[in-house]
């Protein structure tokens, strides 16, 4: 019997909430036939199978597309632009903390004064 709500994997044959599965309305059930963990296996082992071939890949688009990758890259930066300062914000004040830690400064000497030197 078959509940609502609820797709069997055909990967791993394990029954799973619909929200487990990625969307996919060319299926008549509008969702993937395979998990969402099966799937991420499955690429995972794919990449690593492939992985020359794919950094191959990747260099040569890269290099065929520079103006295309760039404006990516400037759009997604200008999108993200508070986060990326955040984080380094962050990165900067934990590093100098730790640089601080080791470098472990002196205490500036006391300077004492001799009032009788003092001039009015």
């Amino acid at each position: 019997m078959k509940r609502t709500g609820f797709k069997t994997c055909t990967a791993c044959g394990c029954e799973k909430p619909l929200d487990a599965f990625a969307p996919d309305p060319s299926k008549k059930s509008g969702y993937s036939a395979h998990c969402k963990e099966c799937r991420s296996k499955r690429s995972r082992d794919y990449y690593l199978r492939n992985r020359e071939k794919r950094i191959a890949w990747q260099k040569q688009y890269t290099a065929a597309n520079r103006a295309k990758v760039n404006a990516y890259h400037r759009a997604y930066y200008a999108k993200h632009y508070e986060e990326h300062l955040a984080r380094n914000r962050a990165y900067y004040h934990r590093k100098r903390a730790e640089r601080l830690a080791r470098a472990e400064i002196p205490a500036p000497p006391e300077i004492s004064y001799d009032s009788s030197k003092i001039d009015d």
